[in-house]
């Protein structure tokens, strides 16, 4: 929507689009009838392509160009893409077309060709923090700052992702707006249960058989499922991987409590017994995937 408002601002194209701009605005709202919005996942077959197709020729009715934007673009099928192959290499001047996807891989690389491709990077949690924090002013939503430094690097570079945490975040507090604390936000997103996985790595790792047999049982009986547990431990052992290699370098996205653990953790244990246990498990998670329930 931003690319389609610098590009139909009236006075435009630019991309400082005032913020008066009524077709500006219009498109934000997605009232604009010359961006049209299609998910490719259920908009996939060959007549619908064909429909979209026939519809290009058609001149906009407000804008400068009429715009399709189709998400989730790797969807389509191959008789899809080759339906819109022959638009794409010769399309109207009045049209431009915008594809969003999560999956570049899938897409045919004769429709790559014709594109100008737009690699977005993650964005750094740092700056996921600031916006969330932006908005729990706005939404006078009481958030402990701890919190937000947890929900940012959950989302892993999506500010999407993010907001979604967000939401979840402020449902915890009450109606009288009682602060959500960092430990809220912890069990929220499960990391209490990643402590309890560290815990489990570790008696592991360094021969507490009796420990870790235990520790196993409460983590079943409190619902933990085997295949999960198995890909959890998968993670920690990258994790202690990383910290051994790279050191504080390779925690400073992860709360401070775990990534003290998980530094601690490999200072006990060497690179190649990181590299077995790393083996182990690899065959333990297939061999638990496959074992009768």
């Amino acid at each position: 929507r931003l690319f389609a408002k610098s590009l139909n601002w009236e006075d435009g194209p630019t991309l400082e689009v005032p913020e008066d701009s009524d077709i500006g605005n219009a498109i934000m709202a997605g009232r604009c009838l010359d961006v049209i919005e299609i998910d490719g996942a259920s908009n996939n077959s060959v007549d619908q392509v064909r429909d979209l197709r026939d519809e290009c020729q058609y001149a906009p009715t407000q804008c400068r160009f009429k715009i399709y934007v189709i998400d989730e673009v790797h969807m389509l099928s191959q008789q899809a893409f080759n339906a819109l192959l022959k638009t794409l290499e010769e399309p109207p001047s009045h049209v431009k077309f915008v594809f969003a996807t999560t999956e570049s891989h899938k897409v045919l690389p004769t429709i790559v060709s014709r594109c100008q491709r737009f690699d977005l990077r993650r964005v750094a949690s740092e700056e996921i923090k600031i916006h969330l924090s932006s908005i729990c002013k706005k939404e006078k939503a009481n958030i402990a700052d701890e919190g937000l430094s947890l929900i940012s690097r959950a989302a892993e570079g999506s500010v999407r992702d993010s907001l979604s945490l967000l939401d979840q975040a402020i449902v915890q507090a009450d109606m009288e707006g009682s602060m959500v604390s960092a430990e809220n936000i912890r069990v929220m997103l499960g990391l209490a249960n990643k402590a309890r996985t560290i815990e489990l790595f570790e008696l592991a790792a360094l021969g507490s058989i009796k420990a870790a047999l235990i520790l196993i049982r409460k983590l079943y009986d409190d619902g933990a499922d085997a295949i999960i547990m198995m890909k959890d431990l998968l993670d920690v052992c990258h994790e202690v991987s990383r910290a051994k290699v790279l050191g504080a370098e390779a925690l400073s996205d992860m709360a401070s409590d775990q990534a003290g653990l998980l530094q601690e953790i490999s200072k006990k244990l060497t690179v190649g017994q990181l590299t077995r246990i790393w083996q182990i498990l690899i065959k333990s998670y297939d061999e638990v995937r496959l074992a009768p329930l």
